[in-house]
């Protein structure tokens, strides 16, 4: 198949995508200034997530054990009715190396009038210690498909770019936590990322 090709990078976190296919398959790649564990833990922290990723106006997490949860989500889409999808997410508590996520409608909420339900998505964020495990090394991966009437460009345009944007406030909520301090949205863009994810 195709491969994932670059589209570019912004605030030091390179972005790629896989054209010629219908789904929307892409990968973004940077470093972040906080020891995996740190990075890890604002990955996790679903129901925070709506406070600094645009577009996503619902994150509730409706069950949760050791190793898993199940997290409903809305997205709030400029043009197209609003999307939803159920995601059970995995990870390995006893180590700090990132998490992978699904959909899987069949253990959330059931359909909302007016809102176009997605069936796929599936990634994951691979975190990796350098830097002495000072700081950590992100790779994420996600294939999705945004279903019912979408606008090709509007996707293709967005995804990449929306990906690392994603990526930088995760940066700067992770630095906050060695801090102590909550993380201000509004300085998203600032964050530190050297050159080396939605």
């Amino acid at each position: 198949g195709a491969e994932l090709v670059s589209v570019g990078e912004r605030a030091g976190v390179e972005v790629f995508i896989r054209k010629g296919i219908r789904e929307i398959e892409l990968a973004a790649v940077g470093q972040i200034d906080a020891p995996p564990a740190e990075v890890e833990a604002v990955l996790l922290d679903y129901e925070s997530h709506p406070s600094f990723i645009d577009k996503l106006a619902t994150s509730r997490v409706l069950d949760r054990k050791p190793g898993e949860m199940v997290v409903y989500e809305r997205l709030a889409l400029p043009v197209i009715h609003d999307r939803d999808y159920t995601l059970v997410v995995s990870w390995d508590p006893n180590q700090s190396r990132g998490l992978s996520f699904q959909i899987d409608n069949q253990r959330g909420v059931a359909p909302q009038p007016g809102v176009v339900r997605m069936t796929l998505m599936i990634g994951s964020w691979e975190l990796a210690p350098v830097d002495g495990g000072r700081a950590t090394r992100v790779l994420y991966r996600v294939r999705l498909d945004f279903s019912g009437s979408v606008p090709r460009w509007m996707v293709r345009s967005g995804a990449g770019m929306a990906s690392a944007i994603c990526t930088t406030v995760l940066s700067t909520s992770a630095s906050a936590f060695s801090t102590g301090r909550k993380a201000d949205p509004s300085c998203t863009m600032k964050a530190r990322m050297p050159a080396q994810v939605f």
